[in-house]
């Protein structure tokens, strides 16, 4: 049974997101499909920044941002939201968003639910696809809703070739969340402060954790790098136990483990003071390298070496199916430390260039989505 108070919540998600109450009926109204339930935050920012992308319209979300997570108030949202739609407010477009959407039935249920039963109009954007052999069943659930997108822009260019083989037209963008941040130049010579992220879902790592504990171990264990100061910052509640875990097993090290961010604010305001990430969870690694700071993406899944290569930093990856993972993990540190000034102004004019390409196909899209609704 759904609590009174989840009932309280759904109905004041819907009253704060009514464009109509709310006096933002000069806009058109879009309809976002995402993971902005998630307690991940790089979902929910996924959010934020796809929202801030689409100037002149009002993106409104299938289900509350934030932490959401039970599956019969989801579903009596969606439920909600869909009376909504037939009967209280105009929509005049689906958006459907990030993350790795094109693989997950879950959402398949919800582009079918909201997408394929209307003639609006739809956009794609900043999506990603994970493996067409994995997931192809599921992504030919979808084509038909694919097929009417008017503009649609992946998250990478893996994805977009993937879905360019199913014959739809699309084109790489990037990772929208580059844009709530602004990269700058780095003054420091070499980092002393050091951001580590190792995530963990239910309990356990997301990849392979004898090579992260390897990896980590090795570096918290190591001589040469004692003089650094680390601290591991959490983006989803899941990554607390195991960091604590980490910090138990080194007491001679000064370490410290973060609050789980919480929004936009908390994240920027902690990774700020790092001088360099290493992280496990992509958006860890995005947030970091969208401000300039250099990272190393411990690379669990394809996605995560993909964002690299948007950004040019490829070489600062860790494979961790490789045996030699740890080996080439040091290899990468002192790189970073021989050469901290160069990678940090590279970083910095890739992202620049990335998020050029993203607001530009983003003025399309709104552009689009207005002209489509009647408006100037």
């Amino acid at each position: 049974m759904i609590k009174t108070s989840q009932i309280r919540q759904a109905r004041e998600f819907l009253r704060r997101a009514d464009p109509i109450r709310n006096g933002l009926a000069q806009d058109p109204i879009a309809l976002y499909i995402g993971a902005a339930a998630s307690k991940n935050l790089g979902d929910i920012l996924l959010f934020d920044a796809i929202k801030k992308l689409l100037k002149g319209v009002s993106l409104i979300p299938n289900c509350p941002t934030g932490s959401f997570k039970d599956t019969r108030s989801q579903i009596a949202m969606r439920k909600s939201i869909d009376r909504l739609l037939r009967f209280g407010r105009r929509v005049d477009a689906v958006v459907i968003g990030g993350g790795t959407l094109l693989n997950d039935r879950y959402f398949h249920s919800l582009i079918n639910f909201y997408a394929a039963g209307n003639d609006l109009p739809v956009y794609v954007v900043g999506t990603g696809v994970e493996s067409i052999d994995l997931y192809g069943d599921n992504l030919h659930q979808v084509l038909p809703v694919l097929e009417r997108s008017l503009f649609t822009g992946l998250r990478d260019q893996t994805s977009a070739q993937l879905i360019s083989d199913l014959g739809i037209e699309c084109q790489t963008i990037g990772d929208p969340v580059v844009l709530l941040h602004q990269p700058i130049a780095r003054t420091v010579k070499s980092p002393t402060h050091i951001g580590l992220n190792v995530g963990c879902d239910f309990g356990k790592m997301l990849a392979e954790q004898e090579r992260i504990n390897c990896i980590v171990d090795a570096l918290l264990s190591s001589e040469k790098y004692s003089n650094c100061q680390f601290e591991f910052f959490c983006m989803h509640p899941n990554d607390v136990s195991v960091a604590k875990q980490i910090v138990r097993s080194h007491p001679n090290r000064r370490l410290s483990v973060g609050e789980v961010f919480t929004g936009l604010n908390d994240c920027e305001q902690s990774l700020s003071q790092y001088d360099m990430v290493i992280s496990q969870r992509l958006h860890g690694v995005v947030c970091a390298t969208s401000m300039g700071i250099p990272s190393i993406s411990l690379a669990y899944r394809p996605k995560c070496i993909r964002y690299m290569e948007s950004v040019g930093m490829t070489e600062f990856v860790v494979n961790l199916s490789s045996e030699k993972s740890t080996d080439e993990f040091f290899a990468m540190l002192t790189s970073f430390f021989n050469n901290y000034a160069d990678v940090n102004a590279s970083l910095v004019k890739n992202v620049t260039q990335l998020q050029d390409q993203i607001n530009l196909f983003g003025a399309k899209v709104s552009a689009s989505i207005r002209q489509q609704a009647g408006f100037k």
